[in-house]
């Protein structure tokens, strides 16, 4: 009988401009055993190049940054790294914001004032192929 093997941890790369936030997010997933976070980058240039040099299972992504936005870096990753999910992490709860990003590709939408928890079990979902979207934006 072959020896089982655990999962592979979900690898992502934590992208924000903000420093705090970003060491914080990234200290905070690596405590969790099924996340190993590859890599932080602190606007969407730097997270493009990264996702072509780590191959991350999941970018977690802010919306509002400096040198690239959100919503452009999440287009341009999936045009180039179909099987990369990104999951937003904004604080922007504006609707048109949160369709922009599902038109950009993106596999989920979360408000930064959810529980890390939530923000953990939304990674998985996304990794696993599912659409991952916050109950306020989508009116549920």
């Amino acid at each position: 009988m072959a020896a089982s093997h655990p999962p592979s941890p979900v690898r992502v790369l934590v992208v924000d401009d903000h420093d705090v936030v970003r060491r914080t997010l990234a200290e905070l997933l690596s405590s969790d055993a099924d996340i190993e976070v590859c890599g932080t980058a602190e606007d969407g240039a730097v997270a493009i190049r990264l996702v072509d040099e780590l191959d991350p299972d999941v970018v977690l992504m802010d919306v509002g940054m400096p040198v690239l936005d959100g919503i452009a870096a999440t287009r341009l990753i999936r045009a180039g790294h179909q099987e990369t999910h990104v999951l937003v992490l904004s604080a922007d709860s504006r609707t048109a914001t949160y369709r922009a990003a599902m038109d950009a590709g993106a596999s989920g939408y979360l408000l930064k004032d959810r529980p890390l928890d939530l923000v953990i079990e939304s990674i998985r979902r996304v990794h696993r192929g599912e659409q991952c979207l916050d109950p306020p934006l989508t009116g549920a």
